[in-house]
């Protein structure tokens, strides 16, 4: 053994916080190669992540409730009451239902016949402005949700002042409701507690579900954006520290382009937007040529920054701003392209996004169905290490979270604590449930353990041009916690299937009743046990078979590359793979008989 210690040809990876990146060839970077995988990166993984530098499977989802047996989904909003814990608002086939995620997970509709939305719209669109849940559907008038009550709107006209009109998307920007038509125009509604609109019995709140300020501007208050761009799909604001200028941006997304608008903050300036220079008239411009928004839901406020999923990806809108006349304005998500580049495009409007416990997690892989469109996937982007006053590392991608069919992400704060939802479509009943997607648990849903898998990098140990023969790996694993089990496989080159390697299983035993060695099992009080480790779990030599269009074994190649699928919880902090050198001629022991 010594021997062969000696010819050992050893590489590996101890770090993986650089997440995957599957635009690039899955050999490791070298000097003859340098767009190759950095050295704390890996091809591809699933239902993991790389947050601290392992890998370990993502965090449990729990079922919370079931919503409706049957019918068409047609959008939810996680909607926040003036006090009290928030909870789940989901239109589904025009009725409205309140799902009460803060406290017992009890489901109860809210809607009557009066004020049901179209039943068979595929989307409807959700803004909250102070206590107001405004619900469209683009071709009734909008309903209001007020934390007591769901109403039209029209319940909410005073005297000849005109209210918000029919539309689609909207947002409640520096105090007041913007609406898209459907089309290409948008409008503002009046600025919040406006005593000439609201009404005392709010405190002049509903003030913003009118549009009596609009009236001053020229035609009519409506803005309208260029044919060429498309139709606007959503309208969203970031945050604005210069507060000296009294104004905010809004940017509209539209399918091929983002505008901005500089939006006045106080009732004076809207009253004056049309004085002789115009000087007040609130000003349209282009933020972004090319590429806007393919869904309204996907746009998520990021430390500032407005992501948005657009037709190649994912961009980053502080990002195309700031290399607007360059070659540096691209998408930013090519590391996770095995993925996207099977997005149906067509449904990529129902998609939608949340920021959560410093991740941007986005659904992909959408499929229509009779109960709407869902999602088979989740795009993760982790985004703790630029999180540090130290040096700042890019964020992470993470690979797809699967494991549910989801319909939307819904995420917010309960008292200080974030949690996130999704809306989902049973694969067992088919009913619509709400599930939350947790950020501690270790199994999915009571005890079911979480598949997740590993691709690495291909490793040449430094030497491209040697041919080595495969003969062993070590695996290092932390935080065990009951039963998990492996498989390995690996392939040679460019080979495009996997080979079998080794199988074991690995148990922790996770309290005192599973502990098959303790004196009394099972006995109260019962013990709860540590994680545990498993330093180093050594493989043998792979099992090899014939590979006829090369003539050689499947364990002699020039560089290897190992797959890694577990189940159950358990921590991967390192991967070590050993091979031994061969002659590069082809000799007798090293050549394989073509397979009959």
């Amino acid at each position: 053994m010594a021997v062969k210690g000696n010819l050992w040809l050893t590489t590996g990876t101890l770090a993986f916080d650089g997440g995957v990146d599957s635009s690039k060839p899955p050999l490791y970077a070298t000097e003859l190669m340098p767009q190759g995988l950095q050295a704390n990166q890996v091809a591809w993984m699933g239902n993991a992540t790389c947050r601290g530098g392992a890998i370990r499977p993502r965090c449990g989802y729990d079922r919370l409730a079931q919503v409706a047996t049957e019918g068409l989904f047609q959008g939810s909003f996680l909607y926040v009451p003036d006090s009290g814990l928030p909870y789940v608002i989901a239109v589904i086939s025009g009725s409205v239902y309140r799902v009460n995620v803060g406290t017992d997970n009890s489901v109860s509709v809210i809607s009557t016949a009066a004020t049901e939305l179209n039943a068979t719209a595929p989307m409807v669109w959700f803004c909250q402005g102070e206590e107001f849940l405004v619900i469209q559907d683009g071709t009734n008038p909008a309903r209001v949700w007020d934390g007591n009550n769901l109403k039209s709107i029209l319940d909410y006209a005073t005297g000849s002042a005109p209210v918000l009109p029919v539309g689609t998307c909207m947002d409640y920007c520096y105090g007041h409701i913007w609406v898209a038509n459907g089309g290409r125009q948008y409008v503002g509604g009046d600025l919040v507690r406006d005593t000439v609109s609201g009404t005392a019995a709010y405190g002049y709140r509903d003030s913003i579900l009118h549009m009596v300020e609009a009236q001053y501007f020229t035609g009519g208050g409506a803005f309208i954006v260029p044919i060429s761009a498309g139709n606007i799909r959503a309208i969203k604001h970031s945050a604005n520290l210069n507060t000296q200028l009294g104004e905010g941006q809004l940017f509209i997304f539209t399918e091929n382009a983002v505008f901005t608008l500089d939006v006045p903050t106080d009732r004076t300036t809207w009253q004056t937007a049309t004085d002789a220079s115009g000087s007040n008239l609130p000003q349209q411009r282009i933020a972004q040529i090319g590429y806007g928004t393919q869904a309204e839901r996907s746009v998520v406020v990021v430390n500032g920054d407005l992501f948005y999923q657009s037709p190649d990806g994912f961009r980053s809108l502080v990002t195309a701003i700031r290399y607007f006349n360059s070659w540096g304005n691209t998408a930013i998500a090519n590391n996770i392209k095995r993925l996207l580049d099977f997005n149906d495009r067509s449904l990529m409007q129902y998609s939608s996004g949340v920021l959560f416990n410093n991740r941007l997690l986005e659904l992909c892989l959408p499929q229509n169905t009779d109960r709407g469109v869902i999602f088979q996937a989740v795009a993760a982007l982790d985004l703790n290490p630029i999180s540090t006053l130290q040096q700042k590392n890019p964020p992470a991608w993470e690979g797809p979270l699967e494991g549910l069919d989801f319909f939307q992400l819904l995420a917010g704060s309960f008292g200080g604590r974030e949690r996130c939802f999704a809306i989902t479509l049973s694969r067992l009943t088919r009913a619509i449930e709400v599930w939350e997607l947790t950020d501690y648990l270790r199994f999915d849903y009571g005890d079911k353990r979480i598949e997740w898998y590993v691709e690495f990098g291909a490793y040449n140990y430094n030497r491209p041009f040697d041919l080595k023969e495969l003969d062993g790996a070590e695996i290092w694993i932390d935080k065990l916690y009951g039963t998990v089990d492996f498989e390995l496989y690996y392939r040679p080159d460019q080979h495009p299937c996997w080979f079998f390697w080794n199988r074991w299983q690995e148990c922790a035993a996770r309290d005192s009743c599973e502990d098959v060695d303790a004196p009394e099992p099972c006995i109260y009080p019962e013990q709860t046990y540590r994680e545990q480790y498993r330093a180093v779990m050594a493989m043998p030599s792979p099992p090899a078979a014939c590979i006829d269009f090369s003539g050689r074994p499947s364990n002699i190649g020039y560089s290897f590359q190992a797959k890694l699928v577990i189940k159950g919880w358990a921590q991967l902090r390192g991967f070590i793979l050993h091979s031994l050198p061969r002659m590069k001629e082809p000799s007798l022991d090293m050549r394989c008989a073509p397979s009959e």
